[in-house]
C-alpha cells in the first residue's frame, strides 16, 4: 500500500536526506524522540510521519553515505 505524505512533510524529509544522507532516519528518530513527552504528541507525530516518509524514500532509492 502506498501512502501519501503532504508537500510539508516531503519537503522536509526530503531536506533532512540531503543533509544527513543514509543516516537521515536516525536523524529525524533522534528528533522524534525528543517530543515523546507529555504536551507534545501533535509534535511527535510529525517527526514520526517525517521518519516514516524518509524511510519510504530510502526503500525506493537508497540513501548515500554522507560523511
Amino acid at each position: 500500500m502506498v501512502e501519501k505524505y503532504s508537500a510539508e512533510i516531503l519537503r522536509i524529509a526530503s531536506a533532512i536526506i540531503a543533509r544527513h544522507g543514509s543516516q537521515a532516519v536516525g536523524y529525524a528518530d533522534k528528533i522524534a524522540a525528543n517530543f515523546r513527552k507529555p504536551g507534545t504528541e501533535d509534535d511527535a507525530r510529525q517527526w514520526d510521519l517525517i521518519c516514516t516518509a524518509i524511510r519510504a524514500i530510502e526503500t525506493a532509492v537508497p540513501l548515500p553515505d554522507l560523511i
